[in-house]
């Protein structure tokens, strides 16, 4: 999944609600956007109060919805 969020085949929003990603940490996901790079991925994390080195196994629902919002802002997906 990473490789292909990178190249646009899937979306954060799948890897995120996949069962085989969730090892994966959450940064690593964050990443693979297009447009995000350390500084929005860490950003989008601290505003979330969502540890650097959390996996996703151990994200809520809300924190799920809510980080594929903000990526997609920080990425220039979406106007608000």
């Amino acid at each position: 999944y990473v490789k292909a969020i990178s190249l646009g085949k899937h979306s954060l929003e799948d890897a995120l609600n996949d069962d085989g990603m969730q090892r994966v940490r959450v940064r690593r996901l964050l990443l693979a956007v297009p447009g995000i790079g350390r500084a929005k991925a860490k950003a989008i994390l601290e505003q979330l109060g969502i540890d650097w080195d959390r996996r996703v196994s151990k994200l809520g629902s809300n924190q799920r919805n809510a980080i594929v919002i903000l990526a997609r802002k920080a990425a220039g997906d979406v106007d608000d």
